[in-house]
């Protein structure tokens, strides 16, 4: 057996429900898309969503009618913002036409699709009390870290990586775990903080 992920989308008159199913964490919470959010993909093909507390960076693959979706699941724990990382590539085409047929008598208001990549990519689990906080409540900031721990921490040898505040507003440090086994400690530290529009993270190890 295979440890893809088997996401559930709930059809609504105005959005989608996300909910994502897999071995290593059983069933998730669920996260809302506005359908005209989804329709956007077709000529911006990078949006990122956010619901409650978690977020989501979906991008669309228009070439090869896919669409990958990082959910960053994240909830509180008292004063602690704590979470996990999924990754998921769907049929983009499927899941709209399935969104366009939801009126339709008889129509399924439930849309289902298994994952069809395995897992690149480490889980991120957030131990941050203050920082992750903050930088997703200023939207450029928000962006920006999306996209950096998108792209920069695709390491298919760890199994986990730990995020913590760092003394740095916005930023972070981290422990990579391989198993039990730690690996490469540093840091996610945001540069240019006087004008956040340009600001850029960086990795410290």
């Amino acid at each position: 057996m295979d440890d893809r992920i088997m996401v559930k989308a709930c059809l609504s008159d105005k959005g989608v429900e996300f909910q994502t199913f897999s071995k290593q964490w059983r069933s998730s919470g669920s996260f809302y898309v506005p359908i005209f959010q989804l329709r956007q993909l077709a000529s911006n093909p990078e949006l990122v969503v956010s619901d409650v507390n978690s977020f989501a960076t979906m991008w669309l693959d228009r070439r090869n009618d896919r669409l990958s979706i990082h959910f960053s699941w994240l909830c509180r724990d008292g004063d602690r913002l704590n979470g996990r990382y999924e990754h998921v590539i769907l049929p983009y085409g499927s899941l709209m036409d399935a969104v366009a047929r939801r009126d339709e008598p008889g129509a399924p208001t439930e849309w289902r699709a298994l994952s069809e990549e395995k897992r690149q990519w480490p889980r991120f689990v957030f131990k941050s009390r203050n920082n992750l906080h903050a930088a997703l409540s200023v939207k450029p900031v928000r962006r920006k870290l999306v996209r950096f721990l998108r792209d920069n921490f695709k390491w298919p040898g760890a199994d986990q990586i730990v995020f913590y505040d760092d003394f740095e507003p916005y930023s972070f440090g981290f422990t990579e775990f391989c198993g039990e086994a730690r690996g490469i400690t540093g840091g996610v530290i945001l540069h240019g903080r006087e004008n956040l529009n340009t600001a850029r993270y960086s990795i410290h190890t």
